[in-house]
């Protein structure tokens, strides 16, 4: 076995931030400037939970950015995937089972 040295990187979280700020707006992140999120939310995937879009909306509340929560239904999710992606979101999250992601993915294409 080989020994590994990793680079010294220091880690930022969340909660960090807010320290750092003082008791200004949580900072999501220092690297890039996220202005526009949107998060797509597929409440009837077992792994997400009918709560989802309302804890996601609370948590975004404490950031300074304007963000949008999909909530997806059933015969208009195609056209609220299209309608998400073509807004161009800085950041564009997926609350979702596998075959919900994957649908996102395909559509965003290989840039994202």
């Amino acid at each position: 076995m080989t020994d590994t040295t990793l680079p010294d990187v220091e880690i930022s979280t969340p909660d960090d931030a807010a320290q750092d700020s003082g008791s200004g707006p949580r900072s999501l992140t220092a690297h890039v400037a996220i202005t526009r999120v949107v998060v797509l939310v597929n409440p009837l995937s077992g792994s997400v939970g009918p709560r989802a879009a309302a804890e996601v909306e609370a948590i975004l509340a404490d950031y300074p950015c304007e963000a949008e929560v999909v909530e997806l239904v059933g015969e208009t999710m195609d056209a609220q995937i299209n309608t998400a992606i073509a807004s161009s979101p800085d950041v564009l999250f997926v609350l979702a089972g596998d075959g919900t992601a994957r649908a996102v993915a395909s559509r965003a294409g290989p840039n994202g």
